[in-house]
């Protein structure tokens, strides 16, 4: 009996440690800048003319400023790398939810975003929203993209989640003062490529596939749900593709991974601007590598797309 009470206790003052350890890190882990996305979800009472989110398509191959400029416009690039549908639709709807504001926002795509995103290293990265879980959309996401008894854990057992991703929730990082990179707000969320080209690209020859590949419904799903964030917050929804590598995409492009692009674009009536394949950047000077653009493709295609859709957002 006594084994049994000291056991109890044991796991009584666990449980309350950790919860007091909960509470410390999701109200700092809340309004400390670690990188790009924590920087963005914890933003508060922005006002926005417009907001450009997507991968690293977007945040290194849209330069805010340069919108701006020709669209004259205020905006911010609120991509970062690696981040799939379901992440660009959290980070929006977090945004949102801080009370910031936004007129028009536009959404990169392309062909790849329709095939299983669990093809990629990491999918959904879920630690970026570790303090939000409680919250019912962000637990729906959870649900949606991680195994159920992770979730389960995260959600139910105090400090666990920070545990797991205890590099990227460190210590020292909730508790010093931290300040916003100066950079990221000079050149409004845009990270400029400094290479020209990657080592090794462009290939001499791009092998040619007539494979095709299944459509994933989970990022059509989240687009779903950003149009349907859009529309209920009066803010003017368009989607767009950057340049892909002319050669590479030829190379690879199965036909019904466009189609269903196509198909769903033509069934919402949703604003869509294509230039995967724009002979302007048919040749390899524009381009890092096969799918992201360098510093002067894109300033080219930035006052490009400014040009063609400035008629079509909301001032």
């Amino acid at each position: 009996m006594n084994f049994v009470f000291k056991l109890l206790s044991f796991f009584c003052i666990t449980f309350f440690v950790l919860y007091l350890m909960n509470f410390f890190y999701e109200k700092k882990a809340k309004d400390i800048y670690i990188d790009k996305p924590s920087f963005i979800i914890s933003c508060k009472g922005l006002n926005f003319d417009y907001l450009v989110g997507g991968s690293s398509r977007v945040e290194n191959n849209f330069n805010t400023a340069c919108f701006d400029s020709v669209c004259h416009l205020n905006g911010f690039n609120i991509g970062y790398s690696g981040s799939a549908m379901c992440q660009n639709y959290l980070t929006l709807y977090l945004f949102l939810k801080n009370g910031n504001k936004t007129k028009n926002y536009l959404q990169q795509v392309e062909d790849r975003f329709l095939i299983n995103p669990k093809v990629f290293t990491y999918p959904f990265q879920d630690y970026f929203f570790m303090p939000y879980i409680g919250d019912s959309i962000v637990d729906e996401c959870y649900k949606h993209c991680v195994p159920s008894y992770k979730f389960f854990i995260w959600k139910n057992i105090p400090f666990l989640k920070y545990m797991e991703f205890k590099n990227y929730y460190a210590l020292n990082n909730l508790i010093k003062i931290t300040k916003v990179d100066s950079g990221l707000i000079k050149s409004k969320g845009y990270s400029k490529l400094k290479m020209k080209h990657k080592k090794n690209f462009p290939l001499k020859s791009y092998e040619r596939s007539s494979l095709e590949e299944s459509v994933d419904s989970i990022n059509i799903f989240y687009l779903d749900k950003i149009k349907e964030l859009c529309k209920e917050n009066n803010i003017n929804f368009i989607i767009y593709s950057s340049p892909i590598y002319k050669e590479s995409y030829l190379g690879y492009k199965p036909k019904n991974l466009h189609n269903a692009l196509l198909n769903y674009v033509s069934v919402n009536k949703i604003q869509y601007f294509d230039f995967m394949t724009d002979e302007k950047y048919s040749g390899s000077d524009f381009f890092l590598d096969e799918t992201h653009l360098n510093a002067e493709g894109t300033d080219v295609f930035t006052k490009q797309l400014a040009d063609t859709i400035k008629n079509y957002l909301q001032k």
